[in-house]
């Protein structure tokens, strides 16, 4: 068969597209993927391929995009239609009722994907699927989820051929690489926490690759592909009951890839020989969770359990080894006050954070805050339901207590203001001022110098990526599919 995946941007580069897409070749299936914005002649592309299922990995905050293309799509070609990834596995009857899909996929799509692939080419009954869901007249079925991929290594190497192709992101020095899936600290606001909820919180949540198995992944793109930089996606890149795997990979990276490398860890997990250890594997950088300054709202609002002085160790210990340190943070989140924004603006500059990114908060159907919130009256309507399209939704605040305008504001100032040290007194008088679209290209501007800086991305590569894609900054936001 014939499948044909299909996204809006460069920047929605899916590890487990790459995944999907290689088990379904070693199943016999011939697969393919356009990226529509890099592609001239489009819907000639697609005719040639002669795609008898098409797949779209519909993210929440660009889903629209995606209904669009499906209409499309389904107006133009006979293939199936499915949708798979963020938005119909948390909202998949939405995704069922309003759009033109034949099908849905939720959670993990290896084995649901392929045994679909094969049941619509022996032309049996596929009603039945585990994970996937559709349409029988006038009801929808919605099946019950298989297990999760128990083994990692199990799956076939990446095919990132699929995306290589396009030379943006093949040329791009700087690539990204996934070592596990899942999480073991199920933040309350966390999208795993609201995956883990809809697999039914499985002991088996988190699984990490063996470090063999991610030393050959690296290998094969540095001798097909330019690679100077890398960074580890992992939300949890280290675990303590995954030490010794930790350092065996560390040991082998030295010896076999000897990159400079950034990843994501949690700051409890930081310690002095931790620290040390990345420092002389050639780790550049560490991103930390500070997500708010206001250490009730961190760990009894998002359950992080992680205090003030675990960050402001962290940190320390970041640069004492020679490293710098990007962080995350979190604005409009539940019961928040303007004040607070305002503590999280000053953590950051008490821990001297080099790069900083700031999301506004979106609450994850099934998570457990999203929980909360439905419980409490504090949302009233569906989030996912008045999504227009992601540079709207980056910095619409759904919760907020104060004044709507001085939110976008702040939000646009966030990283300016931790770049250059402003005083809080300054950002306060600056928030209340009519100037948006200013504020608007001062948090691009910084916004992409953070990310080049931090990834390690070379200069031409990094004008070459953000006239195709607008911007480094805009990936961890766009909840584009699973992973």
């Amino acid at each position: 068969m014939n499948i044909l995946f299909i996204i809006n941007n460069g920047i929605n580069e899916s590890f487990i597209v790459t995944d999907i897409i290689s088990y379904l070749k070693t199943k016999g299936h011939a697969v393919e993927l356009l990226i529509e914005k890099e592609e001239r002649d489009f819907f000639k592309k697609i005719a040639f391929f002669n795609p008898q299922l098409i797949v779209l990995p519909v993210p929440i905050l660009e889903k629209n995009w995606y209904f669009d293309m499906g209409k499309r799509l389904k107006e133009k070609f006979p293939a199936h239609l499915l949708y798979w990834g963020a938005a119909p596995t948390f909202y998949p009857e939405t995704v069922l009722l309003k759009s033109n899909c034949d099908f849905i996929c939720r959670g993990e799509g290896e084995y649901a994907i392929a045994e679909l692939a094969q049941t619509l080419e022996q032309n049996k009954p596929y009603s039945n699927i585990r994970n996937i869901g559709c349409k029988e007249g006038d009801k929808l079925v919605i099946n019950p989820l298989r297990p999760l991929v128990k083994n990692l290594d199990d799956l076939p190497l990446p095919d990132r051929n699929v995306y290589y192709k396009y030379p943006f992101l093949r040329n791009i020095n700087m690539k990204r690489f996934l070592t596990s899936r899942g999480c073991t600290h199920l933040c309350s606001g966390c999208w795993n926490n609201a995956l883990s909820n809809v697999y039914g919180s499985p002991p088996d949540f988190y699984r990490r690759k063996s470090p063999e198995r991610i030393i050959e992944e690296i290998l094969y793109i540095k001798e097909k592909y330019p690679l100077t930089s890398i960074h580890f996606s992992d939300d949890l890149f280290i675990h303590p009951h995954y030490y010794s795997d930790l350092f065996k990979f560390l040991e082998l990276y030295k010896k076999k890839v000897n990159i400079r490398f950034t990843c994501n860890v949690r700051p409890d997990y930081i310690t002095s020989d931790i620290a040390r250890l990345f420092s002389s594997a050639n780790c550049s950088a560490l991103a930390i969770s500070v997500e708010s300054g206001c250490s009730e709202i961190r760990n009894s609002i998002l359950g992080k359990k992680i205090y003030d002085e675990q960050i402001i160790k962290a940190a320390k210990l970041i640069h004492e080894n020679g490293m710098q340190l990007m962080t995350f943070n979190l604005m409009a989140l539940p019961s928040e006050k303007i004040s607070d924004i305002y503590k999280t603006i000053e953590l950051n500059k008490h821990i001297k954070t080099e790069f900083a990114r700031i999301n506004i908060f979106f609450p994850m159907r099934n998570s457990d805050l999203y929980r909360h919130v439905k419980s409490n009256n504090l949302l009233r309507n569906e989030p996912f339901n008045s999504i227009l399209s992601l540079s709207r939704e980056l910095y619409n605040p759904i919760f907020h207590t104060q004044d709507k305008r001085q939110y976008k504001n702040i939000y646009f100032l966030f990283l300016f203001s931790i770049k250059f040290r402003v005083p809080i007194k300054i950002i306060k008088i600056l928030s209340r001022l009519p100037l948006l679209h200013v504020y608007r290209l001062i948090h691009m501007m910084v916004a992409n110098i953070n990310e080049k800086k931090f990834f390690g991305i070379k200069f031409v590569c990094g004008i070459v990526y953000f006239l195709h894609t607008k911007g480094v900054s805009r990936r961890s936001e766009n909840l584009t599919s699973i992973y």
